[in-house]
C-alpha cells in the first residue's frame, strides 16, 4: 500500500485546502446584529416578506416572488439578503447578466463591514457567503474566471463548501497532483 510521508502530506493539504493559503480571517461576532441597517423588530418583517416571496418562488410564483422581493427592496434599499435572492429570481427568469450582478454587487456591498477587517454578524455572513458564491458562478460562466476565482475565494473564506470544491476542481496544480495520484494509487492497487 501507498504510504505518504509527512511532508508529502502536507503538501497535498496546501494543494486540496483553498483555505491553507494564508489569508485575513474573517471576523465573525455573535454579538453583533444581525443587519447593521435595521432593527431586530424591522427584520422580523423583513424576513417574513422574503419567506413568502422564497415560498411564492418555490409554488411556480417566480414573477409573485420578484415583485415581492422588489418592493422589499424599494421600500428598504439596504437590505442585502432582499438583493442576494432577487439576483437568484433574476437567474431564474433568464434576466440580464448584467441585472443579476448589479443585485450581487449591492448584497455584498450592503453586507460587508465597512472596514475590511471589521467583524460581520452571522446572518451578514450568510448572506455574503451566498453572495460570493452566486456571483462567482455568475462570473464564471462568463468567461470572467480571474474576477469568479477572487469571489470564490471569499465564499470560502465565508464558509461555502461549494466555493472549496469550485476552488479545488479549477485548481491546475490540485488536479494535475490528483490525477497523479490516482494513476498512482490504481497502479499500487492492480500490483496488490
Amino acid at each position: 500500500m501507498l504510504q505518504l510521508s509527512a511532508k508529502d502530506s502536507i503538501t497535498l493539504g496546501k494543494l486540496f485546502d483553498p483555505e491553507a493559503a494564508p489569508a485575513p480571517s474573517i471576523n465573525i461576532s455573535n454579538s453583533l446584529p444581525d443587519d447593521p441597517h435595521y432593527s431586530d423588530q424591522e427584520l422580523q418583517s423583513l424576513k417574513e416578506i422574503e419567506r413568502r416571496a422564497i415560498a411564492a418562488a418555490e409554488s411556480s410564483s417566480p414573477n409573485e416572488a420578484f415583485t415581492l422581493l422588489s418592493e422589499l427592496i424599494a421600500s428598504h434599499p439596504h437590505y442585502a439578503s432582499a438583493y442576494n435572492n432577487r439576483a437568484q429570481l433574476r437567474r431564474m427568469l433568464s434576466h440580464s447578466t448584467e441585472d443579476v450582478l448589479a443585485d450581487l454587487d449591492l448584497a455584498i456591498g450592503h453586507a460587508s463591514p465597512k472596514i475590511a477587517m471589521d467583524p460581520v454578524s452571522s446572518a451578514q455572513a450568510r448572506v455574503l457567503k451566498n453572495a460570493y458564491t452566486q456571483r462567482g458562478a455568475v462570473l464564471d460562466t462568463t468567461g470572467k474566471e480571474k474576477e469568479a476565482h477572487s469571489d470564490m475565494e471569499m465564499a470560502a473564506r465565508y464558509g461555502s463548501d461549494v466555493a472549496r470544491q469550485w476552488l479545488v476542481a479549477k485548481n491546475p496544480y490540485a488536479r494535475l497532483c490528483g490525477q497523479m495520484v490516482s494513476e498512482i494509487m490504481k497502479k499500487e492497487i492492480g500490483m496488490q
